[in-house]
């Protein structure tokens, strides 16, 4: 799915998108659609032939890929902005936070659970 959401953004940033061009990937259009249109089928084939949702992204995995490279023709694309490469990069501090909210809501007992 990865890719095929790629391929799609790659595509908004050589049509000049404005929202993709922009120079941030999280801001085309088309990936978004392509992410909630395979957690859609997939949501639909594990709910109305009730197989495993494993099994089922699996097969959507194998979909996705073979949708972007008939897409892109096979071709690998070189043409991004560096900040593509940026995505999902956090300062040390900002991980460190996460881990240390995450940790703390993990070892508090919810309100009404049986840890004590």
């Amino acid at each position: 799915m990865l890719a095929l959401a790629t391929i799609r953004w790659a595509a908004d940033h050589h049509q000049r998108d404005p929202l993709a061009r922009s120079g941030h990937p999280a801001l085309g259009r088309g990936q978004h659609l392509v992410g909630c249109l395979c957690g859609l089928f997939n949501g639909v084939v594990c709910k109305r032939w009730k197989i495993q949702s494993s099994i089922v992204t699996l097969g959507m995995l194998n979909i996705a890929r073979g949708a972007a490279l008939q897409i892109s023709n096979s071709r690998t694309i070189f043409s991004s902005p560096d900040s593509f490469n940026e995505v999902g990069v956090l300062p040390l501090w900002m991980g460190a936070v996460t881990l240390a909210v995450i940790g703390i809501q993990e070892w508090r007992p919810a309100p009404g659970s049986l840890r004590s």
